[in-house]
């Protein structure tokens, strides 16, 4: 019938019949709950008003005396606290003896008023333990806000698609019946038969993608609760730092000590954060504005609050700009863990200029700009002559170069001539120590050096900082993380030394799996160990700011090492053949006393004692047990801890504390979701067996190239 055939009017009313179920369910499958920044922020007023209300439970209700309301007859109905009366309905407090609907409504706007007022002195602490239906509101939709943001714009498509096979099948319908074929016009019948022809892909297409997208969303929003809260506990900081940029805290130093005029110029500065992946959390926001409105700075944060998250928004920022050349200097034994963060937190990619291709990654460097990451020695070797000008040098661990007569610091004095943009980077403070800091200072400012060398403005500590507060920005956690008490881990990537590396090819040969997991420490030569090496300016660093450190490891032979290493630091050794009446007597001592670090071996030391006066945890090596390090480091983070507790777990990169690291993080997530957190349960998380260690042995040889010795036994 006027070239439309009978089988293809059938295939007409088929396809435009499975359109129309495609239309009908699509909104169900399509249904995609989108967390709104508005919508994130009722949620966090939700906590922030249940935590005011909790301030307010602590509050007589005398506090809302005055203006002739009397309170006597109030405290004898009940209404003993402001959160009481903040709770009540007018017409509860107007039928108690002697108040009246004009008292009643007077003394509820004065508790509500105090409740606006606690809440604006309150910060979001999310409360793990416990988990009151606020908090897991909260992190749930933090959760999924996250989780389905990348489905937006492939949901976005299929909406698209939905419409464009609506259109194709309205045109088809033309042709799916005698009578509507008889009606249509010839220019119409061909068109229907062009959107028989693409329905015939459009819709199996759309089926396929609906039922892809819809998988993926049921399989987001069904997350259970208890999974999402261990994904908190594995990435606190960054919720925490999301709930911050939501609705900021009124952080009590987020500027330090920068004059005010100078803060109001830093606020103003326009960031660009389009290259950067990490959600910056306000007094990182000022910090990375800081240090780029300034040029030449040293930002001096206490040690866990994301000074090489701001430098590398710094470098992010320089990027969007069109800037190409950014260099990194850095000690080697923090070389890996900047070449792991500038992609994580960012877009850029990062290029080791170090080892025996140095020459050739610094001439690519030259040549195609980028993130180049280099040591302090190497730096020295490199030829700067024909190189071009550096857009940002960051300079990590600046308190290397404080001494301006050694080689390094003349190194980099020199490469600094290449670029007007400088950050120093250290955590370690340097205000008592003023000859060190005006050295670092004049290396970014003579002018300000010369003014520094007043032996008067020297002797006055106020005048100091107030004199070099353009160039100098330091924050300590009790000022910005303002949901103390926190935890803060951190993985400290160590490069092998030459005697690390013989070590351990040694020890693969004999395929003792125990020696290569003390990769750093079995030789013995603490002087060339680059694990040695991290755990001394760990030490160090911790020491400066007042804080004590527990060290832990699970080998005895680690532990005699840690002792020698750490001397007059260490307060004692905390080991299975140490009664528990000296444990606690050497706890009790190190806490009093001026000694700033406990060694214990993790079988001993980690379990059963409270050691709240450490806030620094070292772990020398991967353990074999999560649970082992979760137990370790509950003896320092737990009640009573009134400081943000700082862990570190020192691992050499390219040895098989990257491949235990890698399975103790998978299986630490399977038992979280799955296993009951029973004694039985705990005990039975090793991480390990038989096989996988000879997977991880073998798959060390084939990366080295090294052949085992045919008596060797794991």
């Amino acid at each position: 019938m006027f070239g439309v055939s009978s089988d293809m009017r059938r295939e007409a009313r088929e396809l435009v019949a499975r359109a129309r179920m495609c239309e009908q369910t699509a909104p169900s499958m399509l249904e995609c709950p989108t967390y709104t920044d508005a919508n994130l922020l009722d949620d966090i007023n939700a906590v922030l008003g249940e935590q005011a209300t909790e301030a307010l439970a602590r509050i007589d209700v005398e506090a809302l005396a005055g203006g002739g309301v009397r309170l006597g007859e109030l405290k004898q109905e009940g209404f003993i606290t402001v959160a009481d009366v903040f709770r009540a309905s007018p017409k509860l407090l107007a039928e108690v003896t002697g108040v009246g609907d004009v008292s009643a409504e007077t003394l509820l706007k004065r508790a509500r008023a105090a409740h606006d007022e606690a809440m604006l002195g309150c910060a979001v602490h999310l409360d793990a333990e416990n988990r009151p239906p606020e908090h897991t509101a909260l992190i749930r939709n933090l959760y999924w806000q996250d989780q389905l943001r990348p489905l937006v714009d492939p949901i976005e498509e299929v909406r698209a698609h939905l419409q464009r096979v609506s259109v194709e099948a309205d045109e088809a319908s033309r042709i799916s019946g005698v009578w509507k074929t008889l009606f249509s016009g010839r220019e119409q019948r061909e068109h229907a038969m062009a959107a028989v022809t693409s329905l015939r892909t459009d819709l199996p297409a759309l089926s396929q993608r609906l039922d892809q997208l819809s998988a993926s969303v049921l399989a987001i929003i069904s997350t259970p609760a208890d999974a999402i809260w261990n994904d908190f506990a594995q990435h606190a900081a960054d919720y925490y730092a999301r709930i911050s940029a939501l609705a900021p805290v009124a952080e009590r130093k987020r500027v330090g000590n920068t004059p005010e005029a100078l803060a109001q110029l830093v606020d103003a500065f326009p960031l660009d954060t389009s290259l950067l992946r990490a959600t910056l959390r306000p007094y990182q926001v000022f910090g990375t504005q800081f240090a780029l409105l300034q040029e030449r700075t040293l930002l001096a944060d206490e040690m866990g609050l994301g000074k090489t998250v701001e430098a590398i928004a710094a470098l992010a920022h320089r990027a969007a700009q069109g800037e190409t050349h950014f260099l990194v200097v850095c000690p080697l034994s923090v070389l890996v863990n900047w070449e792991r963060e500038i992609p994580r937190h960012s877009a850029l990619n990062a290029m080791e200029v170090y080892g025996d291709d140095r020459d050739l990654e610094f001439h690519r460097w030259c040549r195609e700009g980028g993130v180049g990451v280099t040591t302090y020695e190497t730096v020295q070797r490199l030829f700067w002559e024909d190189a071009p000008n550096i857009d940002y040098l960051i300079v990590d661990e600046a308190h290397y170069v404080k001494n301006p007569d050694t080689k390094r610091a003349k190194a980099v004095a020199r490469i600094m001539e290449r670029s007007s943009n400088v950050l120093f980077l250290t955590g370690t403070p340097l205000e008592n120590r003023v000859g060190e800091m005006t050295a670092l200072l004049g290396m970014l400012d003579s002018d300000l050096a010369r003014t520094l060398m007043n032996e008067r403005l020297m002797r006055n500590p106020v005048a100091y900082r107030r004199e070099i507060s353009s160039r100098y920005l330091r924050r300590t956690r009790e000022d910005v993380l303002t949901e103390l008490p926190e935890k803060i881990e951190k993985t400290d990537w160590c490069v092998m030394s030459d005697v690390d590396r013989e070590d351990y090819l040694a020890s693969l040969k004999a395929g003792r799996f125990t020696d290569l997991r003390r990769v750093g420490w079995h030789h013995g030569n603490l002087a060339a160990s680059s694990k040695a090496g991290r755990l001394r300016e760990l030490v160090e660093e911790a020491k400066s700011d007042g804080r004590k450190i527990l060290v832990y490891t699970f080998f005895l032979h680690t532990l005699s090492l840690v002792e020698e290493l750490l001397g007059e630091d260490c307060a004692g050794v905390i080991s299975g053949s140490v009664p528990a009446r000296e444990r606690q007597q050497m706890i009790d001592d190190f806490a009093r006393g001026d000694r700033s670090v406990l060694a214990c071996q993790v079988t001993s030391g980690g379990q059963g004692l409270n050691i709240q006066a450490a806030s620094v945890v070292i772990f020398c090596e991967p353990q074999l047990k999560p649970s082992a390090e979760e137990q370790a480091i509950s003896r320092a983070y737990r009640m009573g801890q009134v400081r943000t507790v700082m862990v570190h777990r020192l691992l050499m990169a390219n040895t098989v504390d990257e491949r235990i690291d890698e399975v103790l993080r998978s299986k630490t997530v399977v038992f979280d979701e799955y296993a009951d957190r029973s004694e039985v349960a705990e005990q039975a998380r090793e991480i390990v067996d038989l096989r996988q260690v000879r997977e991880m042995v073998a798959s060390e040889l084939a990366k080295y190239g090294v052949q085992r010795d045919a008596d060797a036994t794991l």
